[in-house]
């Protein structure tokens, strides 16, 4: 049996074709027509002729045109001589890595190694998040309680004291920052 929306994958290009396009044609045949397009086209293409020979005698033209296509080759010929060569977006990731997912599970007093995982609907009792930055992590409908942060990496610690020390980490979570990194978060005024 035929289902109707097969009916309508048929019939709706016969209907575009044989009514839609015909009469949306018709009415700007008409617009035109009303307008005045129709009347002297010798003459509109003669002035259409002359301003585009303008445009190209300018010698802005040339410039512009010429550095335009040299781009567009340039960028083109860098594509093909790589040959495909995969790119690494971040370094020490994989292009297109996609973080290993753990669900529903629960930690307590762990320390965690977080790079290159997703956690969907798992909860963190007095856990140590360790992230070196080797890989993207995600956090999804998770619960949190007791959060320590740690890193080996001295550009993710780095990045934590910037977020620390302009108050976009939560209370709560405390960071272990390598020895002498002091940040305070900002006081309310």
């Amino acid at each position: 049996m035929v289902s109707a929306r097969t009916i309508v994958r048929l019939v709706a290009p016969v209907l575009v074709a044989f009514v839609a396009i015909p009469v949306a044609g018709q009415f700007f045949i008409s617009l035109a027509d009303e307008w005045g397009l129709y009347k002297n086209p010798s003459a509109k293409v003669a002035a259409m002729t002359a301003w585009l020979s303008t445009v190209t005698a300018n010698a802005w033209f040339h410039w512009v045109g010429g550095a335009v296509i040299g781009f567009a080759a340039g960028v083109w010929l860098d594509a093909f001589l790589k040959g495909g060569e995969k790119r690494q977006t971040w370094p020490g990731w994989k292009v297109n890595q996609r973080p290993a997912q753990v669900v529903g599970r629960t930690f307590r007093n762990e320390r965690i190694l977080v790079d290159g995982k997703n956690f969907v609907d798992c909860k963190f009792y007095n856990v140590t998040f360790q992230y070196n930055g080797k890989g993207p992590v995600g956090f999804n409908g998770c619960y949190f309680s007791g959060v320590y942060v740690d890193t080996e990496d001295m550009p993710v610690a780095t990045t934590f004291m910037l977020l620390q020390g302009t108050g976009f980490i939560r209370e709560g979570i405390d960071i272990n920052l390598p020895p002498g990194a002091i940040f305070e978060r900002p006081k309310p005024e």
